[in-house]
């Protein structure tokens, strides 16, 4: 189980956690769908291209992951890890917890974890590596962010 903790009210920095303690401090673009994070001494960026959006995870340069919306008016995203297709999707209309689905399987979630104040739980597989947990981390914060400003 990972713990994110936004340290400003717009995820510009936000820690995450795991059973043992600090992971990496994400720190995203206020102007743009963007982060940066170091994880096992090795530097991560997310960029958007594209349109409808694709997020990209690089490596020291290198992609690792990728994540695309399925449609302008959905809440599916396609999320490629060493050729291997996952989707994260909405929980529920009511909902803004997101499933992790993996052949119409749900293998993990990323969820608020109250209406008071920005902190989320991600409980994702194991054999996910912990750099492209982050990322799909991140990619659920981006879906919140957009669902807030949308109003």
């Amino acid at each position: 189980m990972l713990r994110v903790t936004p340290s400003a009210w717009t995820y510009t920095r936000a820690t995450v956690e795991d059973e043992s303690g600090f992971l990496t401090r994400l720190k995203t673009s206020s102007w743009k769908e963007s982060a940066t994070f170091e994880l096992g001494g090795r530097s991560h960026t997310i960029r958007r291209t594209g349109w409808p959006a694709i997020f990209t995870l690089r490596q020291d340069h290198v992609e690792i992951a990728s994540a695309r919306k399925l449609g302008w008016f959905t809440s599916r995203i396609e999320l490629m890890v060493n050729g291997v297709s996952y989707e994260l999707k909405l929980r529920s209309l009511f909902s803004s917890a997101y499933e992790l689905l993996q052949r119409g399987e749900t293998v993990g979630s990323v969820r608020g974890t109250s209406w008071w104040n920005r902190r989320a739980e991600a409980d994702l597989p194991d054999d996910l590596p912990p750099e492209v947990q982050v990322f799909t981390i991140w990619v659920v914060l981006a879906m919140w962010r957009r669902a807030e400003s949308s109003g």
